[in-house]
């Protein structure tokens, strides 16, 4: 059984991703399905953390770069609005070459939101 901090890690890591499926969701109309979406916390070498997110997106799926554009800016206001600083990293990346069907690290660190 985890201890509370990493239940507290869990959730808030779970929260990161809800919020990039919305985002995303709502700049594509819902139209491509963004699945899954994996967040783990990770700290720069300098120091400062931020958030490895990984989008997979199916194969062949066109991403229009203009509906992409500021989508980090933009799932960073939401995440200072919950008091938290990490800066999201989002890697698109397309199904066929997602190598971890489990989820990132098998859940030690990070989530796995998705089928």
């Amino acid at each position: 059984m985890k201890n509370t901090r990493e239940r507290l890690q869990q959730e808030r890591l779970r929260t990161v991703a809800g919020i990039v499926k919305a985002d995303l969701d709502e700049r594509f109309a819902g139209k491509i399905p963004f699945d899954p979406i994996v967040v783990a916390p990770a700290t720069s070498v300098y120091g400062d953390d931020y958030f490895r997110i990984f989008v997979v997106v199916p194969d062949g799926s066109v991403l229009d770069p203009g509906k992409l554009n500021h989508a980090s800016v933009s799932i960073q206001d939401k995440l200072w609005e919950l008091d938290m600083p990490e800066y999201p990293n989002m890697r698109y990346i397309d199904k066929s070459d997602w190598l971890d069907p489990e989820g990132y690290d098998s859940g030690r660190r990070g989530v796995y939101l998705g089928g």
